[in-house]
C-alpha cells in the first residue's frame, strides 16, 4: 500500500492542529515513519528497494525526506531517479487504510462545506446586489416624488392666487350687481314716486 505524501504535506499546511484532516493526516504521517522502507526508480522504470527492512529510519530523517520529495527536488544517483515510496508493513495496514478512508472523507467534507459557503456567499451577494438595485431604485422614485410634490405645490400656490383673484373679481361683480340693484330700486321708486 502506498501513499501520496505530497497529499499528506498539502494537508498539514492547510489545515489547524485542531482540524479532524490535519489529526488524521498526522496519524497516517506516524504509521509511516514508523516502518519505512525506501524504493528507487531506475531510468528503465524498474523498482527497486533500497535498504528494505534492514535500513532504519529516525522519524525526523523521514519527515526530512518526505519534505525534500514534496517540494519536487530532483536527484540523480548513479542513474537513478530515486523517489521515496513508503511501504505499510501488513499490522498496520488495516488501521492505515481506515485512517486513509477518515481522512479521504474528512476533504470531501471540507470541499462540501467549502462549496456550499462559497454558494452562499455568492448567494448573498447577489440579494446584496438585488437590495442595492431596488435601494436605488426607490430613491430615484423618491425624487420624482418629491419633484412631482414641488410641481403640485407651486401649482397649488397658483391655484390659490388665481382662486383669490376669482373670489376678489367676483366680490366686485356682487358688489356691482347690489349697486345696481339699488340704483335701480331707488330709481323705480323715485319713479313710483312721480
Amino acid at each position: 500500500m502506498t501513499v501520496s505524501i505530497a497529499t499528506l504535506n498539502q494537508v498539514l499546511a492547510e489545515y489547524g492542529k485542531n482540524h479532524v484532516a490535519h489529526q488524521i493526516a498526522r496519524q497516517l504521517l506516524d504509521i509511516i515513519c514508523a516502518e519505512p522502507a525506501m524504493f528507487s526508480i531506475t531510468c528503465h522504470g524498474k523498482v527497486e528497494e533500497i535498504g528494505g527492512d534492514t535500513q532504519a529510519f529516525t522519524r525526523e530523517e523521514c519527515e526530512r525526506e518526505l519534505k525534500r520529495w514534496s517540494e519536487g527536488v530532483d536527484e540523480a544517483m548513479d542513474g537513478y531517479a530515486v523517489t521515496p515510496l513508503y511501504a505499510i508493513s501488513e499490522g498496520v495496514g488495516n488501521s492505515f487504510g481506515a485512517l486513509h478512508k477518515q481522512l479521504q472523507e474528512a476533504l470531501t467534507s471540507c470541499e462540501n462545506w467549502k462549496r456550499n459557503y462559497e454558494s452562499s456567499q455568492a448567494q448573498v451577494s447577489q440579494l446584496l446586489q438585488g437590495g442595492s438595485e431596488k435601494e436605488n431604485a426607490l430613491a430615484e422614485r423618491i425624487k420624482e416624488l418629491d419633484r412631482r410634490e414641488k410641481e403640485v405645490e407651486l401649482q397649488e400656490k397658483s391655484l390659490y392666487h388665481e382662486r383669490e383673484l376669482i373670489r376678489n373679481e367676483r366680490k366686485i361683480h356682487e358688489t356691482t350687481i347690489r349697486d345696481l340693484q339699488n340704483q335701480l330700486a331707488k330709481q323705480g321708486g323715485e319713479n313710483a314716486g312721480n
